[in-house]
């Protein structure tokens, strides 16, 4: 129905089965509250998604016992799979000042034609342990069954490209996974 109602799905679909908060689901959809509320009500309502309260909060999770729950998952995990499973994937981890999926992945989520992605590239600015960014990329590969191939620039190289991998990057589609942390 909307992109937000997607990007809801697919976090809960594909990531933590332990469920999420109202105020956690706005957070890593980069959406407004009521919009979240909105949209988990009208997922609700047709069966999707269930919630429990605890005092004043709201978890909300897949409900898993949709007759049609893997078939719903593997086509989101196809369609929302690298953005939802590399933000779950990253979460936690210092030093990253901004990640985004660059690259054929992100051509085609923004609806440019052509051949299906191969893999996923990913783009992480600033100063992270390199091994922990390895470490996630298997994690999402696993989940993923598809290759994830990490760069990692400094916010200066971002800022001040020298190659022309990093100036057409700069140039190419991106799709926002993690903004404005240190």
């Amino acid at each position: 129905r909307s992109e937000t109602q997607a990007r809801v799905l697919a976090r809960l679909f594909i990531g933590s089965s332990d469920g999420l908060s109202l105020a956690e689901l706005a957070r890593v959809t980069g959406s407004a509250s009521p919009t979240i509320h909105h949209e988990v009500e009208r997922l609700e309502e047709a069966g999707l998604v269930v919630s429990k309260r605890f005092g004043n909060m709201r978890i909300v999770s897949a409900n898993r016992q949709l007759p049609y729950f893997q078939e719903l998952r593997s086509i989101l995990v196809k369609t929302y799979g690298p953005s939802a499973v590399l933000q779950e994937s990253l979460e936690g981890i210092q030093g990253i000042e901004e990640a985004s999926i660059f690259g054929s992945w992100a051509s085609r989520h923004q609806g440019r034609r052509g051949p299906a992605p191969a893999d996923v590239d990913l783009l992480v600015i600033g100063e992270p342990d390199p091994e922990e960014i390895y470490e996630a990329c298997r994690r999402a590969e696993k989940e993923l069954a598809t290759q994830v191939n990490p760069t990692i620039l400094t916010r200066n190289e971002w800022a001040h490209p020298k190659t022309g991998f990093v100036k057409q990057v700069k140039k190419g589609p991106r799709v926002l996974l993690i903004k404005g942390r240190r």
